[in-house]
């Protein structure tokens, strides 16, 4: 229960149109950004291995993992960046109108992000 309250703040928080990027690199978003990272980081390992033995009948290699890992953690890592300066766009695009950048930010990520 404590994690879907911690990811749902961080992601209240990383889709306010007024939230500083800074303000990630402090406590305690900073320790909800890494264990995100590290969740989601595990998650897809286990998936793409999950794919991997389905299909070929074989878990990864270490050395795809490893690589798999690395990519995973640069896009995880600047994805959150990325989302807050999409936010702030959005924000812009609608002459500040934050209930509409709001609903536009939820549909997006919940209904095209979260689910892909």
């Amino acid at each position: 229960m404590y994690v879907q309250y911690m990811f749902g703040e961080l992601y209240l928080k990383t889709t306010d149109p007024h939230f500083r990027w800074q303000q990630l690199l402090e406590a305690p978003l900073l320790y909800m950004w890494i264990l995100s990272v590290l969740y989601h980081i595990i998650l897809y390992t286990c998936f793409a291995n999950l794919v991997s033995y389905v299909f070929l009948g074989r878990l990864l290699s270490l050395a795809v993992n490893q690589r798999f890992i690395a990519c995973v953690s640069v896009i995880l890592l600047f994805g959150y960046f990325g989302r807050i300066q999409y936010v702030k766009d959005l924000y812009k695009g609608y002459h500040h109108n934050r209930e509409a950048t709001r609903r536009h930010t939820d549909q997006f990520f919940i209904s095209w992000v979260f689910l892909g």
